[in-house]
């Protein structure tokens, strides 16, 4: 009921193609068995085409999107405007019609729409890691992330993000960095429809937030630069005052503070190099990868596309 419901407020004068991509060529998806379902609702009056991609292997979910996005922007006019969505319900179909509200005539000038999320199903582990990772986001890159794959593009944007090698790792921060105007719109995370995540549990969830921070090295590094900074430069404050006491006996001895102190500034210091060498580590890398864009994936791993016109 839920893409009924959705296509029904959008309304049967705006043309819809729904192209789904299935990443584990183990598990075979018949394109006619989402033909049947569609075919069941009001679905067919507003949805003009269904193309399912097969791609040879799972490539994550994150390439996976950008490839079927590119597939999209190649078919079809490039002033379309595209929906990202993951199809586990956890991205409710109901909420797509706010989404293309909110583009089309509420923020007619941004060039996405991402949902961000209000309420969330998660135990109270993953609210809590969530949480901490936003904070330390925000700290470490200055930008603020609250949203996933969720959104409404332009086709400008769209392309965008196909071209932006970053997307392949992280589309959410790949739109952040892209520096199009986007809005945010708040709705509800979904129930999925069955089963559990298969992203390799809450460790599988942290390396994406490490991948998330990491596509801001410069403004990581910038900021363990200045701590760095501030950390030398109390060490060399403190050092300065133990040499002047030496001398003319300003302050009272207290046994071990001056070690102590040292110590603690130095491992300090130490740290925040080693997180230093790290981040510029991952600028490199960054800054090294392939070029592999969106387009050279849909020739590179698409195995078979199925096409069924609706109308």
């Amino acid at each position: 009921m839920g893409l009924n419901q959705a296509l029904h407020l959008i309304g049967n004068n705006v043309d819809v193609s729904l192209v789904y991509v299935n990443d584990s060529p183990w598990n075979y998806f018949p394109i006619d068995n989402l033909v049947d379902a569609v075919k069941m609702s009001l679905a067919p009056f507003s949805i003009s085409e269904i193309i399912g991609l097969n791609l040879s292997q799972n490539l994550g979910h994150q390439k996976a999107l950008i490839t079927g996005l590119a597939y999209a922007y190649n078919k079809y006019a490039h002033n379309s405007q595209y929906i990202l969505m993951d199809c586990d319900g956890e991205d409710r179909p109901i909420d797509v019609p706010r989404l293309y509200d909110s583009i089309n005539n509420l923020t007619p000038t941004s060039f996405a729409v991402v949902a961000s999320r209000k309420r969330r199903h998660e135990d109270r582990v993953f609210k809590l890691g969530y949480f901490l990772y936003k904070i330390f986001f925000k700290f470490l890159s200055g930008k603020r992330i609250d949203f996933g794959n969720f959104m409404i593009l332009r086709s400008t944007c769209a392309l965008a993000l196909i071209k932006s090698p970053v997307a392949q790792s992280h589309i959410a921060t790949a739109l952040i960095r892209s520096r199009f105007p986007f809005t945010s719109l708040p709705v509800s995370r979904g129930f999925r429809y069955s089963g559990s995540s298969k992203m390799g549990g809450k460790a599988k969830l942290i390396t994406l937030g490490i991948i998330a921070i990491g596509t801001f090295a410069e403004e990581v590094i910038t900021r363990f630069l200045i701590v760095n900074s501030f950390a030398l430069c109390s060490m060399f404050f403190v050092s300065l005052i133990l040499v002047i006491n030496f001398f003319f006996g300003v302050f009272p001895p207290i046994p071990g503070w001056t070690s102590s102190i040292l110590v603690f500034l130095l491992g300090i210091s130490l740290l925040l190099g080693l997180q230093l060498l790290n981040a510029i580590f991952s600028l490199s890398v960054l800054r090294n990868l392939d070029g592999v864009t969106g387009f050279d994936m849909v020739n590179d791993y698409i195995e078979s596309v199925e096409i069924k016109q609706l109308r």
